[in-house]
């Protein structure tokens, strides 16, 4: 077991089992989040097909291969994440924004992992804002409720 204190979670402290591969699931029939789960899993499964383009790509976080790694702290990094990730979008999806969409980014922003440092390694999509907000939003939930701290371990499972 894990006692700990984090005061950007709503419990501030708790406690986590640590034998436990901490796992984010998203699922493709969730209309809600149907087109973010497609993604990852199109990035887990068939990195190849995605943006940016990069001869044998891999991309890390399903739990079959290595995991991704929560940032909270460094807001820097989480920032240029995105923003990486936006500039894929953008050279790909010319004003993407202006029809309701957001840049998606698989490995996410919050991780090490993100697109920032990942040369190459990692997918940008742009999709319907309504999902990625609502996926996002359940990503931010789930990394409080399973006390997933700032230099955690997880991965993502998507059926």
């Amino acid at each position: 077991m894990r006692f700990d204190s984090a005061p950007y979670l709503t419990y501030k402290k708790g406690s986590i089992f640590t034998n436990v591969r901490s796992t984010m699931n998203y699922d493709r029939s969730d209309p809600v989040v149907n087109e973010t789960a497609q993604h990852i899993r199109d990035a887990q499964n068939h990195p190849g097909t995605t943006i940016p383009a990069k001869t044998g790509k891999k991309i890390p976080g399903a739990p079959t291969t290595t995991p991704l790694h929560r940032i909270y702290y460094d807001v820097t990094l989480r920032r240029q994440n995105r923003d990486t990730a936006r500039a894929a979008c953008q050279a790909t999806w010319p004003n993407y924004s202006a029809s309701g969409k957001d840049c998606d980014e698989y490995p996410f922003s919050t991780t090490k992992e993100g697109a920032k440092n990942a040369n190459g390694n990692y997918s940008a999509r742009a999709l319907d804002s309504t999902d990625n907000q609502k996926a996002g939003s359940r990503l931010a939930t789930w990394y409080n409720d399973d006390r997933i701290l700032d230099g955690d371990a997880f991965y993502v499972k998507v059926k």
